[in-house]
């Protein structure tokens, strides 16, 4: 019952990381991104983004905490 976590590195390029396989739902600028990962680690989203909210859940249905840019 471990939740995944979830990590924003940056905004200018958009990048996150994340502890393991896991469905992220991003969503950016008001637009909504879906990204299914294999495995853990670093992965880039869609470009730059001034606003960010994104949430990870892992194949067991596990959900992360939200991460927000200020």
């Amino acid at each position: 019952r471990t939740r995944p976590t979830l990590r924003l590195l940056s905004l200018k390029p958009l990048r996150f990381r994340v502890s393991e396989p896991a469905t992220i739902v991003i969503w950016f600028d008001g637009r909504r991104r879906v990204v299914r990962l294999r495995r853990d680690g670093v992965f880039w989203g869609a470009g730059r983004a001034s606003r960010v909210r994104a949430i990870a859940y892992d194949p067991a249905g596990n959900r992360s905490l939200t991460v927000q840019s200020r």
